[in-house]
């Protein structure tokens, strides 16, 4: 009897870390995606560097069909556009989708260059994110701007 309930107490014990808990579950994929999205509205490039990849490969994709490919080059960029005072991004979610290990998220932005206030039109685009799980966490690999007609 002793012996078996040293082999029922391993068994309780190995039972209980096979289990996954709850904390170790990837973050609600919506609430990346918005945080994404309010830190290029904040300027706030920590944010950014904490939502994506941290593999070298990121594609940006501009309104004109310019790309840039690697995460570095993300980074760079968004160092630059932070930096440019008064211009304001509007931002309406459309969807969300998580399929697997990759999730996407479609935005209707108003890009305004002035501000509000200036006399430039703002530009109306769809913004289109692609986020990969990468050790429990969305990261984002493919950002995707694309201007809506003549806006």
């Amino acid at each position: 009897m002793k012996h078996f309930s040293r082999i029922a107490c391993a068994g309780l014990a190995l039972s209980a870390c096979a289990t996954t808990p709850a904390a170790l579950s990837p973050p609600d994929f919506e609430s990346v995606v918005r945080a994404h999205v309010a830190a290029i509205q904040t300027r706030d490039i920590e944010t950014i560097r904490a939502t994506i990849t941290r593999g070298e490969t990121l594609l940006l994709i501009f309104p004109t069909g310019r790309m840039t490919q690697t995460r570095e080059e993300y980074l760079a960029f968004h160092d630059m556009f932070f930096g440019v005072e008064g211009w304001t991004m509007e931002a309406e979610p459309i969807a969300f989708d998580v399929r697997g290990t990759y999730g996407h998220a479609l935005y209707r932005t108003r890009f305004d260059e002035d501000g509000p206030d200036g006399p430039m039109e703002a530009k109306s685009s769809l913004l289109t994110f692609g986020f990969a799980l990468e050790d429990g966490e969305w990261r984002l690999v493919h950002d995707q701007n694309t201007r809506i007609g003549s806006e």
